[in-house]
């Protein structure tokens, strides 16, 4: 297991992607095919890009922790990825993971972020408390 405490920022989506097809190499005993290293990828990027977008609107410092680590059963790898935050949380989650649903009006933000985490994900777990952050784990299956 790896667990990592920064500040996020525009470049921690390609370092932590970087850490998890290390982590995946080096610390699993599974070939993973590049669509799967690519989903687990782009789901980092959502899951960090979510942080940076919504977490901390009014801060400069963004903290966050990314939890890596997996399991092993029955001859099945599974990947499981957290990212924790202690920004603004979240009134209603299951609003918020409502396909084209966004807090931001910017038009460059399409509101998909956990619809592409739940499409590429085996599972997706989020909870949130307003005031006290969001907590999103996705889990996938690396055989």
């Amino acid at each position: 297991m790896i667990t990592i405490k920064t500040n996020v920022n525009e470049n921690s989506a390609k370092l932590f992607r970087g850490i998890i097809t290390n982590y995946i190499e080096s610390e699993t005993d599974v070939d993973v095919c590049t669509v799967v290293t690519n989903e687990i990828r782009s789901c980092v990027s959502e899951m960090l890009s979510n942080v940076l977008v919504h977490a901390y609107p009014d801060s400069d410092i963004k903290p966050v922790t990314v939890t890596i680590d997996h399991t092993v059963e029955d001859d099945t790898t599974k990947l499981v990825i957290v990212v924790e935050d202690t920004g603004i949380g979240m009134m209603d989650v299951t609003k918020c993971m409502e396909p084209m649903f966004t807090t931001v009006s910017d038009e460059a933000r399409a509101g998909l972020g956990f619809t592409i985490l739940e499409t590429m994900s085996d599972n997706l777990l989020v909870t949130s408390n307003p005031g006290s952050g969001t907590r999103v784990e996705i889990t996938k299956v690396l055989y």
